[in-house]
């Protein structure tokens, strides 16, 4: 899995990964930006009802790759609340290894990398970002909100500040 918190690069470091390896890319944001297309796009409120679709049918996805033995590459902002336990389950119902890539960077490249993505085609406009983007990142941070899991055989820690290194 590759975590961390939103605009810290791991869409880009998942996708080379799963390049690099010849496995496959998972991620709850492309399944989202899917739905925005074929469901279309509304206020927030509608973001997050297809956010949360998005991450069931990430897992659903991640545990038919596992239960047919291919190893995937899945990436998302991970909660150690409701995503611990949904690792744990697959972890009890199949015998495989698991390596947790947690990218980070500073509270301030993360601000100025919401902002440049903000409207662009980068980032589908069905998000529907606003402010609260912005408010919530702070306290999310201090309180350890996208630490690593901790449920991994191995953590790989990426800093991302740089992409040139």
């Amino acid at each position: 899995m590759v975590s961390g918190a939103p605009a810290t690069g791991r869409t880009t470091l998942a996708r080379e990964v799963a390049r690099a390896l010849t496995i496959p890319f998972l991620s709850k944001d492309l399944i989202k930006e899917s739905l925005f297309d074929s469901l279309g796009t509304k206020a927030r409120e509608w973001s997050k009802k297809l956010g949360l679709a998005s991450i069931e049918l990430l897992f659903e996805m991640v545990e038919r790759q596992i239960e047919a033995g291919r190893s995937v590459v899945a990436e998302r902002n991970y909660y150690r609340k409701y995503d611990v336990p949904r690792f744990e389950r697959l972890r009890k119902a199949y015998a495989f290894r698991m390596v947790e890539v947690h990218c980070a960077t500073d509270e301030e490249t993360m601000r100025e990398r919401m902002i440049g993505l903000a409207g662009t085609r980068e980032r589908h406009a069905g998000h529907a970002d606003g402010d609260e983007e912005h408010i919530w990142l702070g306290a999310a941070l201090a309180h350890g909100m996208f630490d690593p899991l901790g449920v991994a055989d191995q953590l790989i820690r990426v800093g991302t500040t740089d992409f040139t290194k």
